[in-house]
């Protein structure tokens, strides 16, 4: 069955593990040619290698540049490899992030190591990539596609998250880059721009950060067993986050955003064991980012195992 991203070139930030590996598992059995831009070599390397196993062609259709997102240099040279590479690329999968340690440890001035990575990465990276994404786009008539992974975390305080650089990175990453791309399209007198940037914000889904990171003491084996122990209390995963988001529903939706001309300058909340696609803030919303808002938001249908853990703890 053809599809709209055969041959399509995409950069998944990130990539090597977790949602961004996901993300790229689809786009290549979607026909996708992908580079994986990631600080975790023997992941990436261990991934493709995987892929490319199972592929009956000698054609690499995944590739790998070392990227530490949080440096200039890096970011200039995995668009560079993939240009060099693929001649073009047609989609920028901003994936990548960092949680820091909790606020009052961040804060601390011999500590701050933390919080300035966090902001490094998550915000300044994005945006940096995203810039370097729309120029090469614009020398070459491409109609790019950008989606960003945000969080939750940034839209709704209410719901605790110890990391304050992670919060404030995470709200700030969609500020004003729809508005930028669509005021250019009309200093060149057309009516929208050709290029489209949406955000996507998961709920918890079950990665390497719950029992690789810092979690990684408690040696939790999978989801059932996290929930079963949880560190944030015996209710709070179920009232805050509706249960685990089912990973392939959340790349249901960026594959959405990737696909679909008429999404742009949104920002989707896909949270709960459901795992629906929704737009935030709705239509007609006038509380923002609020806990009772949060509550329309929140899945409480029964939990799916077989959806929890997808391709993750690869």
């Amino acid at each position: 069955m053809s599809s709209s991203l055969q041959g399509k070139v995409c950069i998944v930030t990130g990539g090597a593990e977790g949602i961004g590996r996901a993300i790229g598992e689809r786009l290549l059995s979607m026909g996708a040619r992908v580079m994986i831009g990631d600080i975790q070599q023997e992941a990436a390397e261990k991934f493709i290698n995987e892929y490319h196993k199972t592929q009956s062609t000698a054609e690499v259709s995944a590739i790998f540049q070392k990227t530490d997102i949080t440096s200039v240099d890096d970011c200039r040279q995995l668009i560079k490899a993939t240009v060099d590479r693929f001649g073009k690329f047609d989609v920028l999968v901003a994936n990548a992030g960092f949680s820091g340690d909790p606020f009052l440890q961040e804060v601390d001035s011999d500590i701050d190591v933390s919080w300035m990575r966090g902001m490094q990465g998550n915000l300044i990276g994005t945006m940096l990539l995203s810039r370097l994404a729309l120029a090469h786009w614009t020398r070459n008539n491409i109609r790019g596609a950008i989606v960003i992974t945000s969080s939750i975390a940034g839209y709704f305080p209410s719901i605790g998250h110890p990391c304050m650089s992670y919060a404030v990175s995470k709200a700030a990453q969609m500020a004003n880059l729809h508005f930028v791309l669509e005021k250019a399209a009309k200093e060149k007198g057309l009516t929208e721009s050709p290029i489209r940037c949406n955000a996507i914000m998961p709920g918890a889904v079950w990665t390497g950060i719950w029992h690789k990171g810092r979690h990684a003491a408690s040696n939790f084996k999978d989801p059932e067993d996290f929930l079963s122990r949880n560190p944030f209390g015996n209710d709070y995963f179920d009232k805050m986050n509706g249960g685990w988001t089912p990973m392939n529903k959340l790349v249901d939706a960026y594959i959405k955003c990737i696909e679909d001309e008429s999404i742009r300058g949104s920002c989707f909340i896909v949270n709960g064991a459901a795992g629906e696609m929704r737009l935030y803030p709705e239509e007609g919303s006038t509380e923002v980012g609020g806990s009772l808002e949060w509550e329309k938001y929140v899945s409480r249908e029964k939990r799916d195992p077989e959806n929890w853990a997808g391709s993750v703890a690869k």
